[in-house]
């Protein structure tokens, strides 16, 4: 299973809102995720030939960064790259769970 169908997996499962938008990169169909919604996201997730990682499978990130970070300093780049969807869920539900208290 790709990277980007385990984190919607990990999505439902977990109950946190986001949505899907089909997305065509040079002509080629790819899923994009957006969290929570696609009109007012906080982060977009993608997948695809161009993308930080995609090319072996990997996740690229825009948003959420202070969730990242190199040597244990917070990262300040809007996109990060190569990453596995356990990475970028734990990033959402950091957040998700934030707004919650």
């Amino acid at each position: 299973m790709s990277e980007m169908y385990k984190l919607i997996n990990l999505l439902i499962k977990t109950h946190i809102p986001f949505e899907v938008v089909e997305d065509n990169f040079f002509e080629k169909i790819t899923p994009h995720i957006y969290y929570p919604c696609a009109e007012e996201p906080k982060c977009s997730i993608v997948c695809h030939e161009f993308s930080y990682g995609g090319r072996v499978g990997r996740l690229e990130i825009m948003g959420l960064s202070q969730y990242f970070t190199t040597d244990g300093v917070p990262m300040e780049d809007d996109v990060i790259g190569w990453l596995d969807a356990e990475k970028v869920f734990d990033a959402i539900f950091s957040d998700y769970h934030s707004d919650k208290e």
